[in-house]
């Protein structure tokens, strides 16, 4: 059996292994735990609230108090029953559905938002995942290749 060296008596033993910051291009580690060094640590946060404003709120997108009775009867109507985006096809998912989803992204055009032909009763799972592979990723990024 080997022995290990124990720290020096007094010392503290290393808590976390230091990563370089998730930057490109940074040659600085990150603080311990985390993926960006001290420099860049608001970056990514400063990046997403830019992108929220630009969005908009969920209202004055469209899905207001109006929007919430729609889709609870248009669920309702259709027993909670997942459209199963994410399953293979033929098959049925069997998680309740609780997103009414557009199938043409209406991009802000009030008649194919408001269109029922347009909707489609999904669970969180399929509808994400349809999001990502079909309407360009989330928040408005490109789908990876």
């Amino acid at each position: 059996m080997t022995d290990h060296p124990s720290p020096a008596a007094g010392a503290a033993a290393p808590t976390a292994i230091l990563r370089p910051c998730a930057r490109p291009g940074c040659g600085a580690y990150a603080a311990a735990g985390g993926r960006w060094c001290s420099a860049h640590t608001a970056a990514p946060q400063a990046v997403r609230a830019a992108a929220d404003r630009r969005r908009g709120t969920a209202a004055s997108r469209g899905y207001d108090h109006r929007w919430q009775r729609a889709r609870l009867a248009y669920l309702a109507a259709r027993s909670y029953r997942c459209a199963g985006y994410a399953v293979a096809p033929g098959a049925t998912c069997l998680t309740p559905a609780s997103v009414v989803d557009h199938i043409v992204p209406h991009r802000g055009d009030s008649a194919l938002f408001w269109a029922e032909t347009n909707w489609q009763p999904l669970c969180k799972r399929c509808h994400d995942r349809k999001t990502a592979t079909e309407d360009g990723g989330f928040r408005g990024a490109p789908a990876a290749a």
